[in-house]
């Protein structure tokens, strides 16, 4: 069988095992809908969702509880914030990411890096790159509530 063929099988299995999940009290865990469409794996499953999401003939919903069509507003709505939040820390990372890696003397080349300190000869006979912090509460406005945070200097203050 070809790919097309199988993956469009597994689609249409998945769309009748999902029909069935209205609201959140009937989701359906991804473990349950593999067994039951014969996908073969967790990976398999989450790509085939991942993939073909646009093409499922209502609003699918995803939370700790499994897959489900939501019934009620509230549902939708809070799948909207859930993704709107972790989209929000996905690009915060990345941001942080991108200024840690610049500040540490990595260069770019357009939009994308393109050399490493090392590459670049910055270390050299300097032993290495320097030393970092064990962790980050030995840095004074680091966000952790520890010894030295930027919050137990203001209060002291």
């Amino acid at each position: 069988m070809q790919c097309a063929e199988r993956e469009q099988e597994w689609f249409e299995a998945a769309c009748r095992i999902l029909s069935g999940a209205q609201g959140e009290a009937n989701a359906v865990t991804i473990e349950e809908l593999m067994a039951l469409a014969g996908l073969p794996s967790r990976r398999t499953t989450e790509e085939l969702l991942e993939h073909r999401l646009a093409d499922f003939p209502w609003p699918l919903v995803a939370t700790s509880a499994g897959l489900f069509i939501p019934t009620d507003p509230e549902e939708i709505n809070h799948y909207q914030r859930s993704l709107r939040a972790r989209a929000v820390k996905i690009f915060l990372r990345a941001r942080t990411v991108r200024r840690k890696a610049l500040a540490y003397g990595w260069r770019r080349d357009g939009k994308w890096f393109a050399c490493a300190p090392r590459q670049m000869g910055l270390w050299e006979g300097e032993g290495g790159p320097p030393a970092l912090p064990t962790s980050g509460r030995e840095r004074a406005g680091s966000g952790f509530r520890g010894q030295g945070s930027a919050v137990q200097e203001r209060r002291a203050i």
